[in-house]
């Protein structure tokens, strides 16, 4: 019987690493070295993700902030308008990537 097209999440998982060990011996960079250029690479990529979640985070807080204004602006318009049962009273929905904080709650 030929070889199997499904492999198991381990097998996949050391064929990874072997690949990685591989690259690693051609490139004459060993993973387990301290201060190794393949260690200060990773953390650098790691770094630059984490800073642009952060940057995502606050694009969020500061289009919150904008709708939480908007939402004001809402209401106060129709709280000055003459009274209309057909006119729904503005709701501000919450972000769900907030996940149920306000942008000024502590974590």
């Amino acid at each position: 019987m030929g070889p199997s097209l499904c492999s198991t999440p381990s097998a996949r998982t050391s064929s990874a690493g072997e690949a990685e060990e591989e690259e690693a011996a051609t490139l004459g960079v060993d993973g387990r070295s301290e201060g190794g250029a393949g260690a200060a690479g990773r953390r650098t990529a790691e770094s630059v993700r984490g800073a642009e979640r952060v940057l995502e985070a606050l694009s969020v807080l500061d289009g919150e902030e904008e709708r939480a204004a908007e939402y004001e602006a809402a209401l106060a318009r129709h709280a000055a308008a003459p009274p209309d049962e057909d006119r729904p009273r503005p709701t501000l929905v919450p972000n769900l990537l907030l996940l149920g904080l306000t942008p000024g709650a502590s974590p």
